[in-house]
Formats: structure tokens, C-alpha cells, sequence
């Protein structure tokens, strides 16, 4: 690859991380052009069927379906799932990231029924491995199939899919307490007032064996010092912990202000 080509696609890498910006703002027809011009690029220096292509071209779409332009959306995520799909196969995880992508996408735009064949692929291809995309995959399922009114399955599919993420710690654990908070909300929409009682017991239980193992933040740190927020700034004042609570000034800034309080 030679160094103009090299430009080109660090230059289209700010770009895109600048239309990654402009959405996170909701600034979406600016969020749109900016990545319309990452693909072009990307397309021309590293082919239609590059990962990178692929990427900028599905989040493009997601920013059009903000756009209400949904048919759009959809048609530019088919051509990156089968693209994907092709060159990198069916149980990717690109392309596994690419369906749910599609999934949020036609959900949003109330496509329930077209949205499901993907959260169910996704769900069954992470059938057992609890990560982030499998957490995302069961709850639009679930969701999906209490917008559709299957409220039966959707219990079944948010406890089921609970279950994978137990035993784990961190954001995954949590993840589980998130699908579990869906079923009792699903049981409560079936009117199972027992169900949603134990259900919720559970967490709490949970919840709180997780409290207890994380250690009080006292024990963390030996001693607490008093920072102000404003403490890097010339001119301002902290207490110092040589002389309890006398004022003096920062390092390397004089006092500028009214005098200053004595101790």
C-alpha cells in the first residue's frame, strides 16, 4: 500500500470517527455525509467487501433510519450482512454485530416480525457464551416478542437467556440482573404476581451478595485528602495537610484574590 493510499484512509478514519461524533451529538444529516464519505473512500481504496467498508456502511445506515429514510437503512444493512456473510461466514462475529445492528434498526422502525429471524440467529449462534453481543441479541428478542404480544415466549426467552450470564461478575452480572428485571416485567404484563415476587426476591438477594463482596471504599484507601476541583488552576486555594485547615495557595501560583481566611 502505497503512502497516498495510506492518507487516504487515515484521513477517512478521522472522518469517521468524526461521524461517530456528530451521532453521538445527534447531529444526524452532518453525521450522514461525513460517513457517506468514509465509504466512498473506503470503497474505492479497499474494496466493497472490506470489514472497514462494511462498518462505516452499516453505521451510515443506522443514521438513516434517524433520518427517517428506513428502506435505505435496511437495504445498505442486507447488502453488509450478506457481504459478511460471504467472506467471512455465517457465525462471524462481524457479521453476528452486523445482524444485531439490522435487528435495532428494524425494531425502531416498528418491523418486529422482519426484525426477529436475527435476534434469534444471534441468541442460537451464542448459545452458551455470555458476552456483550449475546446480552444485546436476548433482550431484543424479548423485546421483540412483547411488542409482537407473545408475552409466553418472551418470559421463557428472558429467563432462559438469564440464566446464561449467572455465576459471572462485573457488567455481565448485571446484564443478567437486566434480563431477569425484563422477565418480571413480562410475568407482571401476564398477571403472574407470585412469579414476579420471587423473580424479584432473587435479585435482591443477588443484588446484595454482589454488595458484599465488594469491599467498603474506606478500606481502599488509607487516609482521605481534601482536593478542591479547582486546585490545578492559578490563583485558587486548598487546605494544607501540614497546617489542618490553613489556606494557602497552590504550587507555583500567588494568591491573587482577597485575603485569606486564617486558621
Amino acid at each position: 500500500m502505497g503512502p497516498g493510499r495510506q492518507w487516504q484512509l487515515g484521513r477517512a478514519q478521522r472522518r469517521y470517527e468524526r461521524g461517530m461524533q456528530l451521532a453521538k451529538e445527534q447531529k444526524w444529516a452532518e453525521s450522514e455525509a461525513a460517513l457517506r464519505s468514509v465509504t466512498e473512500t473506503r470503497t474505492a481504496a479497499l474494496g466493497p467487501d472490506h470489514q472497514d467498508t462494511l462498518r462505516s456502511r452499516g453505521q451510515r445506515a443506522a443514521v438513516l433510519r434517524r433520518l427517517d429514510r428506513t428502506d435505505e437503512a435496511v437495504a445498505e444493512l442486507n447488502t453488509c450482512v450478506e457481504a459478511l456473510g460471504r467472506t467471512l461466514g455465517e457465525s462471524a462475529r462481524p457479521t453476528l454485530e452486523m445482524r444485531v445492528l439490522r435487528c435495532q434498526v428494524l425494531r425502531k422502525a416498528d418491523r418486529g416480525a422482519a426484525a426477529m429471524p436475527d435476534a434469534r440467529f444471534v441468541t442460537q449462534a451464542l448459545d452458551s457464551r455470555p458476552d456483550e453481543l449475546n446480552f444485546q441479541a436476548s433482550g431484543l428478542l424479548g423485546g421483540i416478542l412483547n411488542d409482537l404480544g407473545r408475552h409466553e415466549e418472551a418470559s421463557e426467552a428472558f429467563a432462559s437467556q438469564a440464566s446464561v450470564f449467572d455465576g459471572l461478575t462485573g457488567s455481565l452480572r448485571l446484564a443478567a440482573q437486566q434480563l431477569r428485571a425484563n422477565h418480571a416485567t413480562t410475568a407482571l404484563y401476564l398477571g403472574r404476581f407470585e412469579q414476579v415476587e420471587a423473580v424479584s426476591r432473587g435479585m435482591i438477594a443477588s443484588i446484595g451478595t454482589l454488595a458484599l463482596r465488594s469491599p467498603p471504599r474506606c478500606a481502599l484507601r488509607r487516609r482521605t485528602v481534601w482536593r478542591s476541583p479547582c486546585t490545578a488552576r492559578a490563583g485558587t486555594r486548598r487546605p494544607s495537610r501540614s497546617h489542618g485547615m490553613r489556606w494557602r495557595t497552590s504550587p507555583g501560583s500567588a494568591w491573587t484574590g482577597s485575603a485569606a481566611p486564617s486558621g
